[in-house]
């Protein structure tokens, strides 16, 4: 037999078929690709900060529950970032407080900057929405810290779509289907936009005789002299009539004023003393008794006071209507209100008085919690010059009159000529957000909601992402494909998923949004699943496979398509519980160019298996006890990412109505932040650590401070050959990184057996054998040398020769099960010495036992 040498590199994921290339795995476990073209130990997670189990709701102590969606967003280019999220609230006896409900907190790092288990005196994250326990309350317990700004139902859907949130500005939009869309701008939360248009307002208005003016006598505005004039005209002390204000009128020999008065000028009244003066500024006091007041003026001032009077008595008919919007502090508009009654008056309709001066009281409607201002509109005259109401045209129209900067006026008095009215009211330009919005979406500066209805998408007015006019609607596909599970604004469109379809929106050549049908056979079966993968496009979970959507969505030559990504894994597929896959979630993480999916499998019904799709080599792996309910990245330049999770989310994970008297950490262990943990520590500490929000790290060894991370890499079986050759494996060189003492250990299976040939992995040192060196932690200053990083040989002596022709062989690497928890491994390639023999010579039986041979 011939000594042969089989070498494998370029190590690839995980291919599950039948026949799979040699570089290909069988099964990958807490390992990540990496750019050296390896395969390396994963990252760990840990609770990304501890909510206090002394506040909680109702001011008794209470835990937490599941989190059930997660959301990032930031303000002032990262300066300010959030974590948004949904959760569930436990009392002290580790029961639901309401299975329906769920607390809208938010965490801001800037104001937390406290260790992990540096104190429980505070409450890390923030109350932002705090469910109602009753119905029929209305404010919420005054213990729940100072971040508590609204008041709303949050429902828990259970299996179904969660909370989806779309960032806009320095704002973050939130729809879960059941309440009221809100927003939230880093310091409170209130709805978004206006549910209903406000109450029409209602208009009076007063006599002509109250507010006509018009020009009465010359005079001063002495104090004094104004005083005296009250009761001087006869004539209308019976209506308690008398001027009311003086203004300059007119130019010529005396100092003039102008009167109001209430009514027309009937009669003639007294003369009064006054103050008159010449030109040259001479004073000069004249007592005019029983004189008529035209009689000092020349003729001009006579006709002029004759036009002002006379136009009184010719009036004309003036009639108005009003409209009422309310404004947010985002300065989005409500829709207009009903008009009001028409308020109409009799006025004059000579050359000054042609638009009318009575003055109108408009009561006004105040608007909810959220409403800072409201704009008034108002109709030009509907009455003609022959005293008819105009039916069409103008009747209909509104125009800006007024803005009130508040919510707490009631009464509005309008005086304006119908020459300054403002811009015309556009109501088609208004609306409120459709409702039982569960998806949203920004595409070429507009908000675009969807879930109300299965075939239906509205889109906002441009640049107004609270407002959505009754007409900006888009119909996709058909009843057919199923209601609509997802939106993702890519490249230039939009595309809306269904349970089974795919269409774009794009804008045409107008400007208008039009739909597009992709395809009527794939579609999206989980909203959190969808990702955009750089470079290929975007991937989710459909009904049986993980699919890509790839290609530039435009006739650019470019074939758009869908693309199945999990052929390689079909095992994994057939383990996802499709009832509850509404619940599976995506996240992209750049930092490793990976696509998490994180589904539930064998009939759970939370999140319990993550499969990580490594696009940069178009490979999968998987990891355990990764309880991703949700998750997030932070799109900064740390690129953070953050999950929720929630019981039972791990394979081992245990029931969090169990015991809680073991600590996560025992005395003298240390958490992430380096700090020791005492005895004193709570005990509810470890149950917490399984619900709440989690950090990925790369570098961190431990999952939940529970459990270890356990790399392993399975190979596939490796054809030596055909039946008629003998393979007998002697030696395994493994390719990889020298981390020093560290154990990498080995195991190996032969002819697809179900089991390994050795009891225990076969384990050894990760540095060179005629190189070695200490681990950090021993080296000294000055006595020790420090080592670099390197690919090193290790090499494996083993033997199936016991278990007869070896035809095929699979080879598992891991770490060594006695080691410390966390060994960092990392695999470039490996070979295989083996025994290799051809059978040319075959001899029957029968001859070799012929009685002549015995």
């Amino acid at each position: 037999m011939n000594t042969q040498t089989f070498q494998v590199f370029q190590l690839r994921g995980m291919d599950e078929r039948w026949l799979a290339d040699g570089s290909d795995a069988l099964y990958i476990q807490d390992m990540t690709w990496v750019d050296n073209d390896a395969w390396q130990t994963c990252g760990g997670w840990y609770p990304y900060f501890q909510q206090s189990p002394y506040y909680g709701t109702g001011g008794v102590a209470a835990g937490h529950g599941a989190v059930r969606s997660l959301h990032w967003f930031a303000q002032h280019n990262g300066a300010r970032q959030f974590l948004v999220y949904e959760q569930q609230t436990f009392d002290n006896k580790k029961n639901v407080v309401d299975e329906e409900h769920l607390e809208l907190r938010y965490f801001d790092g800037s104001r937390n900057a406290k260790g992990y288990y540096s104190s429980y005196d505070k409450e890390a994250s923030r109350i932002m929405v705090q469910f109602q326990r009753r119905r029929e309350r209305t404010n919420a317990n005054a213990d729940v810290g100072e971040g508590l700004k609204a008041i709303a139902d949050r429902t828990d859907a259970k299996l179904a779509i969660s909370t989806q949130s779309q960032a806009w500005g320095n704002r973050l939009y939130i729809v879960n289907g059941h309440q009221a869309p809100m927003v939230f701008n880093g310091e409170y939360a209130e709805k978004a936009g206006f549910e209903n248009p406000p109450s029409p307002p209602s208009a009076q208005s007063a006599d002509f005789m109250d507010t006509a003016t018009f020009c009465m006598a010359i005079g001063d505005n002495d104090p004094e002299i104004k005083k005296g004039m009250y009761g001087l005209f006869d004539d209308f002390t019976y209506f308690g009539m008398g001027p009311k204000s003086f203004a300059k009128y007119g130019v010529g020999k005396y100092k003039e004023a102008v009167f109001s008065l209430h009514g027309p000028a009937a009669g003639n009244p007294k003369a009064f003393s006054g103050t008159n003066w010449d030109d040259d500024g001479t004073d000069r006091e004249e007592t005019l008794v029983g004189t008529p007041y035209w009689s000092l003026y020349d003729e001009e001032k006579k006709i002029k006071t004759s036009l002002k009077v006379n136009q009184q008595l010719d009036r004309r008919r003036v009639g108005w209507q009003y409209k009422v919007t309310y404004v947010n502090e985002r300065g989005q508009e409500s829709e207009a209100s009903e008009a009001s009654n028409v308020a109409m008056f009799m006025n004059g309709t000579g050359k000054w008085n042609q638009h009318g001066k009575c003055f109108i009281t408009v009561h006004l409607p105040r608007g909810p919690a959220e409403c800072v201002a409201r704009r008034i509109y108002r109709t030009r005259n509907l009455y003609n010059s022959k005293g008819s109401m105009v039916s069409k045209g103008r009747s209909t129209r509104f125009y800006f009159l007024k803005e009130i900067q508040d919510n707490m006026t009631q009464v509005f008095v309008d005086g304006h000529p119908d020459t300054s009215l403002g811009s015309l009211l556009a109501t088609r330009q208004l609306g409120s957000y459709p409702p039982g919005t569960r998806y949203l979406a920004s595409f070429k500066n507009t908000m675009f909601a969807a879930g109300g209805t299965q075939n239906t998408v509205h889109f906002s007015a441009p640049n107004f992402p609270e407002v959505f006019p009754d007409r900006n609607v888009v119909h996709v596909g058909d009843a057919d494909g199923g209601p609509i599970t997802g939106m993702w604004a890519t490249k230039n469109a939009l595309v809306v998923f269904k349970s089974r379809g795919i269409y774009l929106i794009k804008s045409d050549s107008r400007g208008r949004f039009v739909a597009q049908t992709l395809n009527k056979d794939i579609g999206c079966w989980a909203p959190n699943s969808i990702g955009e993968v750089p470079g290929l496009g975007l991937v989710f979970l459909s009904e049986r496979h993980v699919c890509l959507l790839e290609g530039a969505l435009e006739n650019t030559g470019t074939v758009t398509g869908v693309v199945k990504l999990s052929t390689e894994i079909p095992n994994q597929m057939e383990l996802i519980n499709t009832s509850a896959a509404i619940r599976a979630a995506g996240v992209v993480y750049l930092k490793d160019n990976e696509y998490w999916l994180s589904v539930p499998t064998h009939g759970s019904r939370v999140n319990n298996l993550l499969l990580v799709y490594h696009y940069k080599v178009g490979a999968w792996s998987v990891r355990k006890d990764v309880p991703v309910g949700c998750a997030v990245t932070s799109r900064d330049h740390r690129g953070y990412l953050f999950f929720g999770t929630e019981p039972g989310g791990a394979a081992d994970l245990p029931d969090y109505l169990g015991e809680l008297a073991t600590p996560a950490l025992t005395e003298g262990e240390t958490g992430p932040s380096g700090e020791g943990l005492s005895t004193s520590t709570p005990s509810m500490l470890r149950w917490q650590d399984y619900s709440g929000v989690a950090l990925y790290s790369k570098g961190y060894r431990k999952k939940g401070n529970e459990w270890d991370v356990k790399p392993i890499y399975k190979t596939v079986n490796l054809p030596f050959g055909s039946v008629y050759k003998t393979t007998l494996p002697a030696h395994l060189l493994v390719y990889a990184v020298g981390y020093g003492n560290n154990n990498l250990s080995i195991n190996y299976r032969v002819n697809r057996s179900l089991f390994d040939i050795r009891d225990l992995r076969q384990p050894a040192d990760q540095q060179d054998p005629n190189e070695r060196y200490p681990v950090y932690g021993s080296a000294k200053w000055d006595d020790d040398y420090w080592a670099e990083y390197r690919p090193t040989v290790i090499r494996y002596d083993i033997s199936a020769a016991h278990k007869g022709p070896v035809r095929e062989a699979g080879f598992t690497f891991a770490t060594d099960e006695g080691s410390r928890s966390g060994t960092k491994i990392q695999i470039v390639s490996y070979d295989i010495e083996a025994k290799v023999g051809e059978q040319r010579n075959i001899k029957p039986l029968n001859e070799a036992l012929r009685p002549d041979r015995r």
